[in-house]
Parts: C-alpha cells; sequence; structure tokens
C-alpha cells in the first residue's frame, strides 16, 4: 500500500502532501500547544461546540467517509485532494481562525476539544502517505505512547457534533494565499516548469 502510495506522489504531483504533514506541525500543531497540552481522548460532545466546531466535525466525517472509499478504490489522488482541501482549507484556514475568538469565551474547552478530536484522526488519515512525519507529531504532541500504525482506523462520529441542529454559516473567500498547484494544467503549465523561464 505504502508502495503505491509513494509512487502517486510522482504521478499526480502529491508531494505537497509530505510538505502539509510539516506545515501542520509549524503552524496549526504549534498555535494549538500554545493553549495547553493535547487531549488525546477529546470528545467534543462533552462540551458546548460553536457554530464553526459543528460545521468542522461534519467536513471531518464527510473527509474520513471520501478518504477511506479511495483508499478501498485505490484512488490515491482523490485522497491526497480530499485531505489537503479539508486540513488546509476548512482546518487550518477557516477553523482555527474562526475559534481564535472561542479561547476566552465559555466555549473555550469545546473549541480546544474540537481541535484535537480533528487534528488525532487528520494525522491517521494522513499516515499511509507521510507515514514518518505522522508517527512524529503522533507521539510528538503527546497522543499516546502506541505507535500510530496500532491504532483504529477513523470512522465517522456524528455523536461528536452538537446535538442541536447546526445553522449554515458563511463561506468566506479563500485567501490569495491559498493557491494550489492544481491552477498550472489549467493554463498548460507543467508544475516542474519555471513561470519566469516560460514568459520569457
Amino acid at each position: 500500500m505504502r508502495l503505491m502510495t509513494f509512487s502517486h506522489f510522482a504521478q499526480f504531483g502529491s508531494i505537497r502532501m509530505l510538505c502539509l504533514g510539516v506545515w501542520i506541525r509549524s503552524d496549526a500543531c504549534r498555535f494549538r500547544l500554545m493553549q495547553g497540552a493535547i487531549d488525546p481522548a477529546a470528545d467534543p460532545s462533552k462540551h458546548d461546540l460553536s457554530i464553526f466546531a459543528c460545521d468542522l466535525l461534519a467536513k471531518l466525517d464527510a473527509t474520513i467517509i471520501r478518504v477511506t472509499d479511495g483508499y478501498e478504490s485505490f484512488r490515491f489522488s482523490d485522497i491526497a485532494q480530499a485531505l489537503y482541501d479539508f486540513t488546509w482549507g476548512d482546518f487550518c484556514d477557516r477553523f482555527i481562525e474562526a475559534a481564535k475568538a472561542d479561547f476566552d469565551s465559555p466555549r473555550r474547552a469545546g473549541t480546544l476539544a474540537a481541535m484535537d478530536f480533528t487534528i488525532g484522526r487528520v494525522l491517521k488519515l494522513l499516515h499511509p502517505y507521510t507515514p514518518f512525519i505522522t508517527e512524529e507529531l503522533w507521539t510528538g504532541l503527546g497522543f499516546g505512547a502506541q505507535s500510530l500504525m496500532e491504532t483504529p482506523w477513523p470512522v465517522p462520529c456524528s455523536a461528536a457534533r452538537s446535538p442541536a441542529p447546526t445553522p449554515s454559516i458563511p463561506q468566506f473567500p479563500k485567501p490569495a494565499t491559498c493557491a494550489r498547484p492544481t491552477t498550472f494544467p489549467r493554463i498548460n503549465v507543467s508544475p516542474g516548469s519555471s513561470l519566469l523561464r516560460s514568459a520569457g
């Protein structure tokens, strides 16, 4: 499985997933650790959650389903895109920014629980792509001494969401920094090409 996955790095340009694993540690997880130690047994269902946390957990469920189906169908490019979109877009770009307002409110505990719950499951989903990085993050962040490979595969967990219906929330425009390498094929530029050289 891992040999096939790494072969798809070159085929689909998914080497960005490796960079994503490093990025998670240096930014999102570092930001989380600034709020205190991670709770490996975090259960968001035991807390009052914001609409942003409920939305995040609903999207996490959808991502787990999509990634699991991708592995079962050997659609590795779909897996990479699903993890990339959720981790970078839904979790880092949107949820973390919205969550900052909750750290000084009664919903602080619920927000941190949602973050811990999500980070742990993202590491499991990402593990077949970047096994050494995710294994290091798993133990380094305090999720446990047990190897990540020995933990159960994540499954959708609707109980993690608030029982109250989640109101629709506005879709924030994507920042300019969210431009992806997937733009290149649309303008007939190879991912390995130099734009400056092409322009010349």
